[in-house]
């Protein structure tokens, strides 16, 4: 797994094994984790636009993320290979916290 994008506080885009994962921060008083794998269309969309398709979708769920529940969540937050993803993604960034 690898970190391909990320906007701080609000998204992260991981990839692994061709199949994209997007982990989006919803709520404003009490906030969660909505985490699921991108749909072809939406693979599609972020292959050609990168981090601004990536950014559409996050706000998309961000606005409402009742319309993505039905979606196969995942639980991505805390495993091992994000953490492991966001270390390397950091070394290599310079410790950006943005792609």
């Amino acid at each position: 797994m690898r970190v391909i994008a990320h906007e701080p506080g609000t998204w992260f885009l991981f990839e692994e094994e061709e199949r994209y994962f997007l982990s989006v921060v919803c709520g404003r008083v009490g906030e969660w984790l909505e985490e699921f794998v991108l749909s072809d269309e939406e693979a599609r969309q972020v292959g050609a636009g990168g981090s601004a398709a990536a950014q559409a979708i996050a706000t998309q769920v961000a606005a409402n993320p009742e319309a993505f529940q039905a979606r196969d969540h995942l639980k991505l937050a805390g495993t091992e290979a994000v953490q492991l993803a966001i270390q390397e993604w950091r070394s290599c960034s310079g410790g950006a916290e943005s792609a």
